[in-house]
């Protein structure tokens, strides 16, 4: 059961730096049945994963639009990193797409665990992060903040200095995407080889999400760059 609670910490990890009459078409994909894969490279150009995303279901109802949908995140040879796919839940309410990380991290405890999840091994507390429709160049975006305990490790990740840095235009093999660039820090602490203090910039499209994503290093040195490569209804 430990080894269970640890694979789960280990991929909502990876996964964190890892919606409408009347309103603003959200920075997020509403198409159900639509797939998405992002490949993510090294700056040697050399493919260190590729994540897998699919939209579920979309449900409407009065001023709430809840989008269930699914991530895989596979490995440079397209070999699953976990025998659990993560079935994750976004809201899009008053022009703001909110995405539950802490909801998300109970289904996917469901979903490997079983509903008989001891509470007193495994906790967690936190913030959704919130994007919203109608954000503009330089608006400053909420902070998000999670908290997660597994047997004897204390997990906090933060994510932080959000600000709506630019508009662009990317041009991809898939098409053309009008942009906003959002810049934020995230900090990962509390596990011996997994922490954490990056920058990212990621390029969101109205309709469709997250286009492109690079991350730095606390120091401002690239990483890797991550880039939207396939999409299918």
């Amino acid at each position: 059961m430990k080894n269970i609670y640890l694979r789960c910490v280990l991929l909502i990890i990876s996964l964190s730096f890892s919606s409408l009459s009347n309103s603003q078409e959200p920075y997020f994909c509403v198409e159900k049945g639509a797939k998405l894969e992002y490949t993510q490279r090294a700056t040697n150009g050399k493919v260190e994963e590729y994540v897998q995303m699919e939209v579920l279901d979309v449900q409407n109802l009065d001023t709430l639009t809840t989008i269930s949908y699914n991530s895989t995140v596979l490995n440079g040879k397209r070999q699953p990193k976990s025998d659990v796919a993560m079935n994750l839940v976004a809201n899009i309410s008053s022009d703001t797409l909110s995405i539950n990380l802490v909801e998300s991290i109970a289904l996917l405890m469901e979903d490997i665990a079983g509903k008989d999840v001891d509470e007193d091994i495994f906790k967690m507390s936190g913030d959704a992060i919130l994007l919203p429709s109608n954000m503009k160049v330089g608006d400053q975006l909420p902070d998000s903040y999670i908290s997660i305990e597994v047997m004897f490790l204390n997990i906090n990740i933060s994510v932080t200095d959000r600000v709506a840095l630019r508009e662009e235009v990317l041009i991809t093999d898939l098409g053309v995407y009008p942009c906003m660039v959002i810049k934020e820090r995230t900090v990962c602490s509390g596990m011996v080889g997994f922490n954490k203090n990056a920058i990212t910039l990621t390029w969101y499209s109205r309709g469709v999400g997250m286009v492109k994503q690079e991350k730095y290093n606390k120091k401002g040195k690239l990483e890797s760059i991550s880039l939207l490569t396939s999409k299918t209804i």
